[in-house]
């Protein structure tokens, strides 16, 4: 009897003290505020910004070595020429954009993702340089560093980025000279011959 008053004490006493106001408010589990995010994702979030654009994507070196000693074109992959590709860039700051290649709405007409190389160097909020080497496949790479900016054109069609030279065209038009289009081998960070770049990152700056 002793054991069980002494257990309900504290309660009994926590009880009274908050009917009057005088105990802070109890911190939220973890899982409450993990479901209260759910609710509302932005509530104490920094907000996301993302943009698709074209990228010209260039296939790694190894294919390129192959397809001159005949490489079945129906056989090769989507990204074993060169070509404007639907790339989706991400940021949830103002200071750096990350460019997935891979994934993208393919819309009739996108801005063409342009570059200038500023020679910047790495800065400390890009995620580490991750490299995979599948056996009888390219490796691939994430988090690679461009050293430069990007920034995105007004609209286009897939047919006014049929060439590299349009998508420079349409860049330089618009932002200036020292602009081009965003290449998916526009690299600073070293990598191994033949490795096929996934995500690129570069610094935010519209001109």
């Amino acid at each position: 009897m002793t054991q069980t008053l002494r257990a309900l004490l504290p309660l009994t006493l926590a009880g009274l003290l908050a009917s009057c106001g005088g105990v802070a408010p109890v911190p939220q589990p973890a899982g409450l505020r993990t479901l209260n995010e759910d609710i509302c994702p932005s509530c104490g979030r920094p907000s996301i910004t993302v943009q698709a654009g074209w990228v010209w994507q260039i296939p790694p070196a190894d294919l390129l070595a192959s397809g001159s000693e005949g490489l079945n074109p129906e056989a090769a992959p989507e990204w074993a020429a060169p070509q404007a590709v639907a790339a989706e860039a991400r940021s949830s700051g103002r200071t750096l954009w990350e460019v997935n290649l891979q994934r993208a709405p393919l819309l009739e007409e996108l801005p063409v993702t342009c570059f200038d190389h500023v020679s910047k160097n790495r800065p400390a909020l890009v995620p580490p340089l991750i490299l995979s080497s599948p056996p009888f496949s390219p490796g691939t790479a994430h988090n690679v560093w461009t050293g430069g900016r990007i920034a995105f054109t007004k609209p286009v069609p897939a047919g006014a980025v049929q060439t590299e030279a349009q998508g420079h065209e349409q860049c330089t038009d618009e932002f200036g000279p020292g602009w081009r289009m965003l290449r998916s081998d526009h690299v600073a960070d070293p990598l191994p011959l033949g490795t096929q770049v996934l995500t690129l990152w570069a610094l935010r700056d519209q001109p």
